[in-house]
């Protein structure tokens, strides 16, 4: 998708979560788009369904693996980036963002390691 307008289309609905990776030729993760950075920036009014979606992407981006420690994640939310998440073999199982730890330590939220 290339609009906000394209990325609902996309999942069918705006109340189903979804996530947008973009990469280079090189597979170089640029940036992602969450469902929450397009909600967050409608409501402000900061962008409207016509805007792509390169000016809401959150640029700040690492990768993980799921077989690293809590402490990755910690330093890299202390950095204020999100997560890629990579096995071994460097295949995508999926972004994790500090919400998606908080959700995991108090509900039992997804268990990274064994996605996919």
């Amino acid at each position: 998708p290339t609009t906000l307008r394209d990325a609902g289309s996309v999942t069918g609905s705006w109340l189903i979560p979804a996530s947008f990776m973009r990469w280079t030729a090189s597979r170089t993760v640029v940036g992602i788009v969450t469902e929450s950075d397009m909600l967050a920036r409608l409501v402000e009014g900061q962008c409207n369904l016509d805007s792509s979606m390169a000016e809401v992407m959150f640029r700040r981006v690492s990768t993980v693996r799921t077989d690293d420690d809590a402490q990755a994640l910690l330093a890299l939310f202390a950095r204020e980036e999100a997560g890629v998440v990579l096995d071994r073999d460097d295949r995508l199982i999926g972004i994790i963002t500090k919400i998606d730890l908080v959700d995991h330590l108090t509900h039992g939220g997804p268990n990274f390691q064994q996605a996919g």
